[in-house]
């Protein structure tokens, strides 16, 4: 019982001291809005400009308290070998949020890492923005994982967004996109249960977000519930749950 109070005292020192300034806050109404970015796919063309503008008009629809980029903001296939090409494309899917002042973080995609900057860099380049919240584990598999809390006026957390690194291709060596990785995984139970433990061991409400799909969103997008106009392909998802 000894341990575990010295544990959690030495978390609670760390969350606040490394949370500081990427914490999260709920409104006064209780209310907190997300929204989510994925497979912007800007590659240098005119039709990255539209891109933006569709941005442009969820932001100032919806105003939300984060935006979450889950991937594939780049076609990194589109690279043309300039040197700085990444990042002029970064500074762009970028600029809506930054004219808003509003915060974001991002998780990597299967594409973005095939231009001109590795996958580590363009987290690097990308947590250097102040309004930023992304970020890295030194020690796990992938480049964009961590986790954001959430908290309400009285500095105590509410929910937990957790963000993971889903690679690019071949879990374990199988053909088909990556997947989450046990060591990734194991990262998360710990935060989570040092937060379970800050709140009298109890859970608290988080969501995750990442790029490649589990197997079982091919079941859910293909039920008949969602009355859909299309079918999920089985190479859109990851072919192994790691999870």
């Amino acid at each position: 019982w000894e341990m575990k109070q010295l544990i959690l005292l030495l978390w609670i020192v760390f969350l606040r001291s490394s949370t500081q300034s990427k914490s999260l806050y709920v409104g006064s109404d209780g209310k907190f809005t997300i929204v989510q970015f994925t497979d912007l796919h800007l590659d240098g063309s005119t039709k990255d400009f539209a891109t933006l503008e569709v941005q442009r008009t969820i932001l100032k629809t919806e105003k939300p308290d984060v935006v979450v980029l889950t991937g594939d903001s780049v076609s990194g296939p589109f690279w043309d070998g300039s040197i700085d090409w990444y990042e002029s494309l970064w500074t762009l899917y970028t600029t809506p949020m930054r004219e808003m002042g509003i915060r974001w973080a991002y998780a990597h995609g299967n594409h973005d890492g095939e231009g001109d900057l590795s996958a580590l860099d363009i987290v690097k380049m990308d947590k250097s923005d102040p309004l930023s919240l992304s970020d890295y584990v030194d020690g796990i598999r992938g480049s964009s994982n961590f986790f954001i809390p959430i908290l309400n006026p009285q500095n105590q957390t509410v929910s937990v967004l957790y963000v993971f690194d889903s690679g690019r291709m071949g879990c374990y060596g199988l053909s088909g996109y990556e997947c989450v990785y046990p060591d990734q995984i194991q990262w998360y139970q710990n935060v989570s249960e040092n937060f379970k433990m800050m709140n009298g061991n109890k859970p608290i409400p988080s969501m995750a977000f990442f790029h490649i799909p589990f197997p079982e969103y091919l079941d859910m997008y293909n039920t008949k519930r969602f009355n859909l106009s299309f079918q999920l392909d089985f190479n859109l998802i990851s072919n192994l749950n790691s999870t």
